[in-house]
């Protein structure tokens, strides 16, 4: 389980490859592969690394035929729930945002950009803190661009790299390879050829990372 250890947002967790017990250190456990770009995620104990790839999930719903929870009013009810008692799980802050469903696609190929420019991991972090800890209405676009410019980069740059064409066709070719692979859902997780839906099927993704 995740355990926050201190303000500087060290989680403990089991490593996915082996399960070792390893606190996380952004700076020293998440790393970019400067050849392609991959981000991933190395651990200490074993040096096995996961690779993380931006995908859009409209998209695969889409592909899928697949009705996503929030629109459909029982499913999206349970939902607030469970996403409360998975973060008392976890011990992490959350609030559920009151501005639900989040359209995210410019955040996505913005991923894509930070990814590139190698600060991916930090742009995660703080979208997730944006979104389910500050409730921040991402759908509007002046505070989708006070978002970027809390980055600390050129906005006007950065917007104009994230509508890049290159950037476009990345992001639908991410998520079309992900459909091809049997993925229909977020976050799913590719181990030995085998997929994983859902982080509460961690326990499996351990399992079969050991074999």
């Amino acid at each position: 389980e995740y355990e926050t250890r201190s303000d500087r947002r060290q989680y403990a967790a089991k490593m996915p490859c082996c399960g070792s017990n390893e606190v996380l250190r952004w700076r020293e456990h998440f790393k970019w592969d400067t050849k392609d770009s991959d981000v991933w995620l190395q651990c200490p104990a074993c040096g096995e690394k996961v690779n993380y790839m931006p995908t859009l999930v409209g998209g695969l719903h889409k592909l899928a035929g697949i009705t996503a929870p929030a629109f459909i009013p029982l499913k999206a009810k349970y939902l607030i729930k469970d996403c409360k008692l998975w973060a008392d799980k976890y011990k992490v802050k959350y609030q559920f945002n009151r501005y639900f469903p989040i359209k995210t696609l410019n955040l996505m190929r913005a991923a894509l950009v930070a990814e590139k420019d190698n600060f991916f991991r930090s742009f995660v972090d703080k979208a997730f803190n944006a979104i389910w800890v500050d409730s921040l209405n991402m759908n509007d676009e002046e505070v989708f661009l006070k978002f970027i410019k809390a980055q600390d980069v050129n906005t006007d740059l950065f917007s104009l790299k994230y509508n890049d064409p290159v950037i476009k066709n990345d992001l639908i070719k991410r998520t079309n390879d992900s459909f091809i692979k049997g993925i229909f859902g977020v976050p799913s997780f590719i181990v030995n050829g085998k997929m994983f839906w859902g982080q509460d099927r961690l326990e499996f993704v351990f399992s079969e990372a050991k074999k």
